[in-house]
């Protein structure tokens, strides 16, 4: 994902302006504290203002992220796939090389008809 952006943060009662990162598995504060939410231990994502509110068994975290808030909670929600990483498209030409799981073959057949599978 890597989406990174300068914010305050409210956590419990500390508040403290840093930098937030939104990562694969997880979303990472630096500032005068340090918070690690692994995205797998979120419970709740909502948006309030220009607050995004992150919710999991720990308590409640909030970030100051301007009009970009919404679209935050977005991308926790609905994380990119490895195919949406990859700029797999229906147009796309695809040839995998060598054994591969058969889930993967079926989900990327399933994003492109133009998948071939080739030996290494």
């Amino acid at each position: 994902m890597g989406r990174e952006r300068q914010c305050i943060a409210r956590y419990g009662t500390a508040t403290s302006a840093g930098t937030l990162h939104l990562d694969t598995d997880e979303l990472r504060f630096r500032g005068e504290f340090r918070q690690r939410i692994p995205l797998a231990s979120v419970s709740n994502v909502a948006v309030a203002g220009d607050m995004l509110l992150v919710t999991t068994a720990e308590g409640e975290a909030a970030f100051e992220l301007g009009t970009q808030a919404a679209c935050w909670a977005d991308a926790i929600r609905n994380p990119p796939t490895l195919f949406d990483k990859l700029e797999v498209t229906p147009d796309s030409h695809v040839v995998v090389l060598g054994p591969t799981d058969p889930a993967f073959i079926t989900t990327l057949r399933g994003r492109t008809p133009h998948a071939m599978l080739a030996d290494a």
